[in-house]
This record gives C-alpha cells, structure tokens and sequence, in this order.
C-alpha cells in the first residue's frame, strides 16, 4: 500500500515508518509527489464556511 504523508519532516516519516514496520507500506511526502489542492473540491459541503 502506498501512503501520502502531509509532511516534509522525516522525524514524523520515520515516527510511523516505525509504528507500521510490520505492514506493507510505502511512505510518501509532499516534497517526492505533486501536489495541488486548488482542485479539491467536496460536494457534501458548502462552498461559503458557516462560521
């Protein structure tokens, strides 16, 4: 299974490197994929925060 980390601090990659050594993971962070989250959009959710 490969898994997108939201981080670029290998002391957190290794953290759960550590944790989850026993299943088949691969571990990816933001600075080895590209990424763009202007296009992320939920349609569950309103456009306009309620708060």
């Amino acid at each position: 299974m490969k898994v997108l980390i939201g981080t670029t601090n290998p002391s957190k990659v290794k953290r759960f490197e550590e944790l989850l050594s026993g299943y088949d993971i691969a571990f990816f962070t933001l600075d080895k994929v590209i990424c763009n989250d202007s296009g992320l959009y939920f349609d569950s959710l309103p456009l306009k925060d309620s708060l």
